[in-house]
């Protein structure tokens, strides 16, 4: 299945574009669409059915994640992210999660810490989300070097 995207990198749809990119593993900005909370379902099923064969199974539990982050099920997929994190602490796409779920709640410092961790491990989803934070914080300086 392909869902399309079009992103707008000074709104929360960045965010979308990194989970959706795990769940279907493509995505093409030329025709957007989110997708449907079904079709979110449909794929977290699925990923349910390999975590039942391998539940360290790192990419599927990237996959359910991003699927519990799009349907806003972050507390779900924060507490999935500190699992995987024990798996594998490298894993940039797994910081980036912790510093949305941080983001979501409205958490602007921790959200920051997490954001820059996903870097250090090669995630840049979250750079233009951290910039919000320092803005929701009035460090504007911080935000400008973005």
């Amino acid at each position: 299945m392909l869902f399309d995207f079009r992103v707008n990198f000074y709104s929360d749809s960045c965010c979308i574009l990194a989970v959706a990119y795990l769940i279907v593993g493509t995505v093409s900005t030329v025709e957007a669409k989110a997708p449907s909370a079904a079709e979110v379902e449909k794929q977290l099923a699925e990923v349910e059915g390999i975590l039942k064969k391998d539940p360290k199974d790192i990419a599927a539990l990237d996959r359910r994640i991003a699927g519990l982050n799009l349907l806003g099920r972050t507390r779900e997929a924060n507490e999935l992210c500190d699992e995987a994190l024990k798996i594998e602490s490298n894993r940039g796409f797994l910081w980036f999660n912790k510093g949305y779920c941080r983001y979501t709640e409205g958490r602007w410092l921790d959200a920051i810490t997490f954001f820059e961790k996903a870097s250090t491990y090669g995630n840049f989803d979250g750079l233009v989300l951290e910039a919000i934070c320092f803005r929701k914080l009035g460090k504007f300086s911080e935000c400008i070097e973005f």
